[in-house]
């Protein structure tokens, strides 16, 4: 789904668009911006993030930007996209930003930000900045390596009472359940 004239496009992960009205008018808007604390050397695998993000939250979309016509929306890379979590009237989207430079890769370091859009942007800002943090503190390891789920696969038809604790992902065929370390799944 475009948006802002084809500024920027929302994929949703399963292809099934969720109400978009009045998030033109709140990209628009003031940004509300929360720095997560969790940062990365150059070398570091992230892909893990975006997994437990996609999982683990409600709303999440992908977010991508073609171009950048000064509307705010800024730090995704041109035909690049992030992680993003859909509210109403409202967006929160994940970057990372470059916080310590240096000639090699080694002494260079960058921090995970929210950037959110729209009346209820502190609280999707916070959502998403808390999902990093238990990521980083669950699933990330000191030594740079991850932590991987437990994905376990059940018929389409498969009663919630009959399929293990975890995050549940429908799929028009099946359902998956994923197991992260750390976390307990809210009913």
């Amino acid at each position: 789904m475009d948006l802002l004239d084809g500024e920027l496009k929302l994929r949703f992960v399963d292809g099934t668009p969720a109400s978009t009205k009045g998030l033109e008018e709140a990209l628009r808007g003031p940004r509300h911006q929360v720095a997560t604390g969790v940062t990365m050397g150059a070398a570091f695998y992230f892909g893990s993030l975006q997994l437990y993000a996609a999982t683990t939250l409600p709303g999440f979309v992908r977010l991508s930007a073609h171009r950048d016509k000064g509307t705010g929306v800024t730090q995704i890379a041109k035909d690049g996209d992030a992680p993003a979590i859909l509210g109403d009237a409202s967006l929160a989207y994940l970057i990372h930003v470059q916080t310590r430079h240096g000639d090699n890769p080694a002494e260079k370091e960058w921090e995970w930000v929210v950037h959110a859009f729209g009346q209820h942007d502190p609280q999707l800002a916070e959502q998403l900045a808390a999902t990093v943090r238990a990521w980083d503190r669950d699933v990330r390891t000191n030594d740079g390596k991850q932590s991987d789920p437990v994905l376990t696969v059940h018929p389409a038809s498969t009663p919630d009472g009959q399929l293990p604790a975890g995050d549940v992902l429908d799929k028009p065929h099946s359902r998956l359940v994923f197991q992260w370390p750390g976390r307990v799944p809210s009913p």
